[in-house]
Formats: structure tokens, C-alpha cells, sequence
């Protein structure tokens, strides 16, 4: 069921599905025109804060996930928040967790492994219940979260620098074409599609770890509009896919499909010599002569071209959409071509400053991500440990105590329903014959009830078999237990 396995742990630690220490709730729909712009409560999606609203869906601190968008994505708030339907969040966390040490081992995973294969990837919520998560006593957690802060700086400087970068982006915008920004409107409008001499959906494959061509997917986008070529995923192209997505110098990515905050990310594609393609929920503009993609790409990135595409796009259940009509559609300055040209070359020099910055910091980040796992499966406290062997055994004694507590009161939620497993055969005809019925061995159960008894067995150490197609049914559909069924059961 899970895609995620634990090395041996010290004897003082344990594992438990995450789904056993916290309950995954799923965000509610909250639309940019119904939150509070002076409220105080923070909004998460699955790309992070994406605004602030006046009451909070949770009043605690908490951890949020990515469920579309950015799939997998991890986030701990500071106290009270909303969540938008984009993302889970983890409520009724157990007692035995530092909710620190949760989101530091959370974000250390690639989560994004667990998309659904679909047209818009998702983030099942059996599957994510069903990470292991290792478990060491709480004096070690927030002695782990203390390396882990040691370890962080890093990472601040790298986003530190990044975005002092993208603040130069867009003073330079400002001072360039400030004056095409006017009180009655724009100087010499002209719509997107008269410059758009081609544009091309990206491709549908089903991506894997390798493949004959790396493939942009929507997490290859930043917020700011930075290709980010690390987590690749694969796929084995035909030679028509190949030639139809094929990417040139100056290339427009535009990402037509996501979460409603994140929809209208736009990246510029820069050859690196090595095979690239793109999914199918972004869009390759090419443009004719007189814009320039540098300008073009500022303009979409700009708080204009950000509101301009928000208004354009079209929601869809959890996901927002802007077609290549919409786009077309948005208005744009255009200042004369030697300007662009000029805004153009500075965006080159920082694009290339910023290359070089963020991959001697990936060395470094490499490093710290070593670190970091090392010390979240307790490589780094080991010395630690030893020096507070006393502590710890009390601490794991109060740890397991809570475990048990936690795992009463849900079976004793739960006691109601029962475990039935049977095969579906024809009815017999009555022979007239009694005799006692027969259970049937576990290796010949179907495929289905197969997947449920693991699943029963991994969660309640056993299950009861018996015949009534009923209850097991209920079973099966009842929010009390659904959650725990592999993806792929339910429903089936």
C-alpha cells in the first residue's frame, strides 16, 4: 500500500502509520472574492499562503498538505488558519507527536511519488494515512528539530537570496514600463493572441523514474517564474509527441492548469542539452516578432498580469482553468521593441546570476538534506541517547501508553461495524443436506477481499471472516474506516 519503507530503528523508537497519529481532513473551498483582504487568519492551499481571511477553519497550529497543484507540498502553520479544498490538513494529533519533528519528516519525503496518475495529479488520502512515520520519544523529537534548525540556514539563505532576486525582477519591470500603466488605462493595448504565432498542450504519458524524455510537469514552475529542474519525472515518447512538444530558446511555459492561486505560472525555457517535454496541463507559446518573452513572461508575472489571469480563469471542482482563448484574450502594453530588448538583456544577467547562486547552494542544500535525513531516523542523537538512556525509557513508556489510549478509543468508535469477507458465487440449490458452514482459506480469497484482509491485518493485527456481502459493503463505504483501504479498493 505505501511507497515509503523505514530502515531498522533504535529499539527505543516505533513506527506508526501517519494515519494512527493524526486525522487528515480535507480543506474547504474559500474563493479569492469571499476572504477578508483585513483579516488576520492566514489561507494555505497547496502552494502555500495564499491570502488572509477573517475566521479560521482551524484554531491550532497544524501541518498542511498538498492535494492538487503542488501535490505533496508541505506546510506548518503558526495557529489559527483556513485550508482551501486544494490541500489536507491534520487535525486530533496525538499526544506522542512534536508537531515540528512531523512536518520536518514530512517535508524530507517526495510526496509528490503518491500522485494519481491522471490528468490532474492528486494526492489520494489512503495513501497518505498510510506513510509510515518513525517515532521516537519525545524528549528526541525536539532534540531533532534542534539539529534540524542548526542545519536550516542554508536553506534561508538560499530563499533569502531568490527572493531578493525576484524583487529586482520587478522594480527593473516598473522602471522600464511603469509609464505604459495609467490612471485610464494602458498605452497601445494589444491582445496576447495577436503575438502568439503558435501555442501546443503538453503531453498525457503516464511518467515514471526514467523515460527517453524528462517531462515539466506544474511543480516545474515556481511561483515566481523560474523553471526548477530538480524532482523530474520520465516518460517514453512517440516521435510525434516528440516533434509536436519540442522545445526551443525563448519558449513560453504556461501553466494552464492548477489550483486557482497557482494557475498562470509562466516560466521561459532555456536549452540544456539534455531531452525535455512537457505535461499536458501546460502550454507552449511561441511568439512572432515585436514581443519579446522576456517581457511578455515579467508582464504575466507582474501584479497586473497575476490579476488579469485570476479574473480569466475558470474553476473547475478543486482546480482552475485558463484556456488558450482566455489567455488570448488579456490585453498587454507594448512598448517599443528596443526597450523590451533592453529589459530583456538585464533578465538574461540575472537569470544566469541567479543559476549560479542557486546551485552552489544546492551543494550545500544536498549536504543538508543528508543531514536531515540523517538525523530524522536518529543517526545524529545517537551519543544523545546513551547520555539520557533514563529519560528515554520513561519517555518511551509514556509514548507507548498514549499509543494504546489512541488506538482504544478508535477501535471502541469502530466496534460496530463488522469484518466480513465471503466469495461471490452463484446461490446453491437446496439439496436438502445440512452441514456446518466452512470458512474459506485466506490465499483463496478474491483479489478485492485479498487487499482488505492485508489491509485489516496491517491495521487491527486481524479481521473475521464470515458472508454477508452487506456489511461488508457498509464497511467499505462508512467514513469511519474507508480511509484506511488502500487506494485503489474502494469503490471497486
Amino acid at each position: 500500500m505505501t511507497r515509503f519503507l523505514l530502515p531498522e530503528l533504535d529499539d527505543s523508537w516505533q513506527a506508526q502509520p501517519l494515519g494512527k497519529l493524526a486525522t487528515i481532513r480535507y480543506g474547504s473551498a474559500l474563493v479569492a472574492a469571499s476572504r477578508a483582504d483585513d483579516g488576520l487568519i492566514p489561507v494555505y492551499g497547496s502552494g502555500g499562503k495564499v491570502g488572509v481571511h477573517n475566521e479560521p477553519l482551524h484554531n491550532k497550529k497544524s501541518i498542511i498538505v498538498g492535494r492538487k497543484g503542488s501535490v505533496g507540498s508541505v506546510f506548518l502553520t503558526e495557529g489559527p488558519f483556513w485550508c482551501i479544498d486544494t490541500a489536507y490538513y491534520l487535525d486530533d494529533l496525538s499526544d506522542s507527536l512534536n508537531l515540528d519533528y512531523l512536518a520536518a519528516y514530512l517535508q524530507s519525503l517526495d510526496l509528490s511519488r503518491l500522485a494519481i496518475s491522471v490528468a490532474v495529479p492528486g494526492l489520494n488520502r489512503q495513501e497518505l494515512a498510510a506513510i509510515p512515520i518513525p517515532l521516537p520519544t519525545l524528549p528526541e523529537q525536539q532534540r531533532i528539530v534542534d539539529v534540524l534548525q542548526q542545519a536550516g540556514a542554508v536553506a534561508k539563505a538560499k530563499q533569502s537570496i531568490c527572493e531578493l532576486l525576484d524583487r529586482l525582477v520587478r522594480t527593473a519591470y516598473w522602471e522600464f514600463f511603469g509609464a505604459w500603466y495609467t490612471t485610464d488605462g494602458l498605452l497601445e493595448p494589444v491582445r496576447i493572441s495577436e503575438y502568439v504565432t503558435d501555442s501546443q498542450y503538453g503531453v498525457s504519458e503516464a511518467m515514471e523514474e526514467t523515460g527517453s524524455h524528462a517531462v515539466l510537469r506544474m511543480n516545474s514552475i515556481t511561483t515566481s517564474g523560474w523553471l526548477d529542474l530538480s524532482n523530474l519525472k520520465y516518460a517514453n515518447l512517440s516521435q510525434k509527441d516528440i516533434e509536436s512538444t519540442a522545445l526551443q530558446d525563448g519558449d513560453l511555459l504556461f501553466n494552464r492548469t492548477n489550483s486557482k492561486e497557482l494557475v498562470g505560472k509562466c516560466a521561459i525555457w532555456r536549452p540544456n542539452g539534455s531531452a525535455f517535454s512537457f505535461a499536458s496541463y501546460l502550454l507552449r507559446l511561441r511568439l512572432k516578432n515585436g514581443i519579446v518573452p522576456e517581457y511578455l513572461w515579467a508582464t504575466l508575472n507582474s501584479a497586473y498580469g497575476k490579476y488579469r489571469l485570476l479574473n480569466s480563469a475558470k474553476q473547475a471542482v478543486n482546480m482552475a482553468n485558463v484556456s488558450p482563448a482566455d489567455l488570448g484574450r488579456i490585453t498587454v502594453p507594448l512598448p517599443p521593441l528596443p526597450l523590451q530588448e533592453k529589459f530583456a538583456k538585464l533578465v538574461k544577467h540575472i537569470e544566469c546570476l541567479r543559476a549560479q547562486i542557486v546551485n552552489k547552494l544546492d551543494s550545500f542544500a544536498e549536504l543538508q538534506s543528508n543531514i536531515n535525513q540523517l538525523a530524522l531516523l536518529g543517526e545524529l542523537t545517537g551519543q544523545w541517547r546513551d547520555n539520557h538512556a533514563v529519560e528515554i525509557a520513561k519517555a518511551a513508556k509514556a509514548r507507548d501508553s498514549l499509543l494504546r489510549e489512541r488506538d482504544a478509543a478508535f477501535v471502541s468508535t469502530s466496534s460496530k461495524i463488522s469484518i466480513h469477507f465471503n466469495e461471490y458465487a452463484p446461490c446453491e440449490q437446496s439439496t436438502g443436506f445440512s452441514r456446518p458452514r466452512q470458512q474459506a482459506p485466506i490465499g483463496g480469497l478474491p483479489s478485492f477481499q485479498h487487499k482488505v484482509w492485508n489491509t485489516m491485518c496491517f491495521e487491527w493485527r486481524g479481521a473475521v471472516l464470515a458472508d454477508s456481502p452487506t456489511v461488508f459493503e457498509d464497511f467499505c463505504s462508512s467514513p469511519q474506516t474507508a480511509w484506511r483501504l488502500p487506494a485503489g479498493v474502494k469503490g471497486l
